[in-house]
């Protein structure tokens, strides 16, 4: 696998509950893109995130996903490695993130670098810093994890994530960061501040960037590449504009749509059900 790719994936199916999904998926995700992964309930997206990332699969009945085929995070053979290997590696932002302790805001964010003991304390700091101005929080560091909204505890999470991105970056060149649905509890603005956070990381080289979403103009908007995943069909992988093609959609959806030229964005598309 070439240094410059986050995410290797060859030949990967995913199993659960008795059914294949994902079938005989084959991409590379390059340090510097954002890949946005689209479909459906029940398609397949947290049980591949899960598989890519060496995390327990949380999607769908509780039934356990597996995965067959190849996977490789920044170098490493995902079905080998260890957990702590894999947190020197990877990023994850899972759709829900609990708390066994009420611990301060910048302590929960500071344990994004915990995987790297070696990093100084001081540049760990400013990088806490930074995330914190990235993800407006400056005016909650004084409030406990549980005094926060839903929307306010997933910017924390969101925080640390970037923090423990930048640290594996620092160590080992590049990251890969997986997000499961994390505009899901955000309002408009901060929704917007964080897929902008997401570009200036890819942008920077610093990581790849495997992201869930339901929300396709969002997709089509801050997302180099899509995955188009379906409980029925087979998956469809390249730019917006092979994706979000009015046919697969509503094939995919099982809704009509539309697909016509963003009114303000030049080259962009903007999808619209026409139920």
């Amino acid at each position: 696998m070439s240094m410059q790719s986050a995410l290797c994936i060859s030949d990967v199916t995913i199993q659960r509950g008795g059914r294949a999904l994902a079938k005989s998926l084959s991409l590379s995700l390059p340090v510097g893109e954002i890949l946005g992964v689209l479909g459906p309930n029940g398609a397949g997206k947290t049980s591949l995130l899960s598989a890519c990332s060496g995390e327990c699969s949380g999607e769908g009945s509780g039934e356990r996903s597996q995965a067959s085929g190849e996977i490789e995070c920044t170098g490493v053979r995902v079905a080998t490695a260890t957990a702590q290997a894999l947190s020197r590696r990877r990023a994850v932002l899972p759709q829900q993130s609990t708390l066994t302790f009420n611990l301060p805001i910048r302590q929960i964010i500071e344990m994004g670098a915990y995987p790297f003991p070696e990093i100084d304390p001081l540049m760990v700091r400013r990088w806490c810093d930074a995330a914190i101005a990235q993800t407006d929080l400056q005016a909650h560091l004084s409030k406990r994890y549980d005094a926060l909204s839903g929307g306010e505890q997933q910017r924390v999470q969101f925080s640390r994530v970037l923090v423990h991105t930048r640290a594996i970056a620092h160590v080992n060149g590049a990251a890969c960061l997986f997000l499961d649905e994390p505009t899901s509890s955000l309002d408009l603005k901060h929704q917007s501040q964080l897929m902008s956070g997401l570009r200036e990381i890819a942008k920077a080289k610093l990581a790849g960037v495997f992201i869930i979403l339901h929300d396709l103009n969002m997709a089509a908007r801050w997302c180099d590449q899509l995955l188009l995943l379906s409980p029925t069909f087979a998956p469809v992988y390249g730019s917006a504009r092979e994706v979000l093609r009015e046919s697969i959609l509503t094939k995919v959806y099982g809704v009509p749509m539309s697909v016509v030229p963003h009114p303000t964005r030049l080259n962009g598309l903007w999808v619209m059900s026409d139920e």
